[in-house]
């Protein structure tokens, strides 16, 4: 989509469509001198954001002479982004990617939602407008290199190398790590082809979670569900309340002649991963299309934006059916089905049940899906969740002291930090993962010397 020439004109109207087609504001500065504003419409996948990314070709605006500086004097009162993406353009000018007359003032405006990613998405967003719009040939490795080599340069670090992958690749899902200065971790494991793409990393469990199905029909009834049928209600198969595969399942339960209502996420999340990965194990159509990932095509329903979205929408539409994470399901006071399990058994979501989907043989590394698990008194859509740790602590200025704390925090998470699990409505890790856990944080090193003996 693209809008004219105007100058101020032109921020109007990209801030006026960012906020009826996303329902966000885009915020209130947006420095931009493009001859054309290009609007991306990629989700970041991370945490929901759009980005507006611009460019420049050798046309310029009004406006560009208003916020224009000097690509060869960025000094340190200049704003970080603007330094950053002027950076970036002086490096495709070294690489001979763009041409020499090719003038650009460009910056962007990141919805108030990318957090700590705000940096990295900017520049990747830029990036990725400049090598579409310029059909340049740089590869996704090239791309991400030029990234690391200007925040090197401008702001002497990697603001978060995680971020860069995350909003690059959300949509092939190949996400790559989070450290712990992004002071986040990501609630799935990774895959060997992501793991081979960074340096070396150590999976630590902390807790486990669980996704329930909830829903809401008159009288609030305790159904159960087994798992062929929350798959093809899911799936648009099963459109009847009333329909005779929940009735059999369910015969004390007074179900109503209705439309059932699917709601699912609409955004990026580790909750559908972990719900789309057990529903993949559990249905040989669902695992063929749409499959398992952070973010799906949804072959019926509607979607909404984050937990307490699918939570808010399930209870205010009679007749849904949707999924959350337990702890949303607890504080919401919102209905929970029975699932059965892979041993028969029907078991309801708690924190004890969810605790047992993880007795079972854990690998050494601790990545594994604890869905469809074989835990006879398991609930079977569980999974833990991770703090990913490099197992060499000696990078960019890190000290050993830093390495140390890092160590320390993680080994109390392990242990004494156990007992607050269940104030937050998550599952301890039962004494096997922990006692695996602890070989795996005393596999740090800095400087290939134990942190922890």
């Amino acid at each position: 989509m693209t809008l004219g020439n105007g100058g101020k004109q032109n921020i109007i109207q990209v801030t006026k469509l960012f906020t009826t087609l996303f329902g966000n504001s885009a915020g209130s500065i947006l420095n931009v001198s493009p001859a054309s504003l290009i609007l991306l419409g990629d989700h970041t996948h991370y945490n929901d954001g759009i980005l507006i990314s611009t460019c420049i070709d050798k046309s310029s605006t009004e406006l560009a002479q208003i916020t224009r500086l000097n690509l060869d004097n960025l000094e340190e009162e200049t704003p970080v982004s603007f330094r950053l993406l002027f950076g970036l353009i002086k490096i495709l000018k070294e690489e001979g990617l763009l041409a020499k007359g090719f003038d650009c003032v460009v910056s962007s405006t990141i919805p108030e939602c990318m957090g700590l990613g705000a940096l990295a998405a900017q520049q990747v967003g830029l990036m990725n407008c400049i090598r579409k719009v310029f059909a340049m040939e740089i590869d996704d490795d090239r791309l991400l290199g030029f990234v690391r080599k200007n925040e090197l340069k401008y702001i002497g670090k990697i603001s978060n190398i995680a971020h860069h992958y995350t909003v690059q690749f959300g949509k092939e899902k190949k996400l790559f790590y989070m450290d712990l200065r992004s002071k986040e971790h990501k609630s799935i494991s990774m895959s060997d082809d992501e793991l081979s793409k960074g340096a070396a990393i150590v999976h630590i469990p902390t807790c486990l979670g669980a996704v329930v199905i909830t829903y809401n029909l008159p009288g609030d009834p305790i159904l159960k569900f087994t798992p062929d049928v929350v798959a093809d209600i899911f799936l648009g198969k099963i459109t009847k309340w009333n329909d005779k595969r929940i009735a059999d399942i369910n015969p004390d339960a007074k179900l109503p002649d209705m439309d059932i209502s699917v709601v699912h996420r609409s955004d990026g999340s580790g909750t559908t991963y972990i719900f789309s990965d057990y529903l993949s194990k559990v249905s040989d159509t669902w695992k063929v299309k749409p499959g398992k990932g952070k973010s799906l095509d949804w072959p019926v329903g509607l979607g909404s934006k984050g937990n307490e979205g699918v939570s808010g929408l399930v209870k205010q539409t009679p007749g849904s059916i949707g999924y959350v994470e337990l702890n949303y399901a607890i504080k919401n006071k919102m209905p929970a089905a029975s699932l059965k399990n892979k041993s028969g058994a029907f078991v309801t979501a708690s924190l004890e049940s969810t605790s047992a989907a993880a007795n079972v043989t854990l690998p050494a590394d601790l990545r594994v899906s604890l869905t469809n698990t074989d835990a006879a008194t398991g609930y079977p859509i569980s999974s833990m969740t991770y703090i990913l740790v490099y197992k060499e602590q000696k990078y960019d200025t890190r000290t050993e002291a830093q390495a140390k704390a890092t160590v320390d925090l993680v080994w109390w998470i392990l242990h004494d930090g156990q007992k607050y699990a269940k104030d937050l409505d998550y599952a301890p890790l039962p004494d096997a993962a922990v006692k695996a856990a602890e070989i795996n944080i005393k596999s740090v090193v800095y400087d290939n010397k134990a942190v922890k003996e």
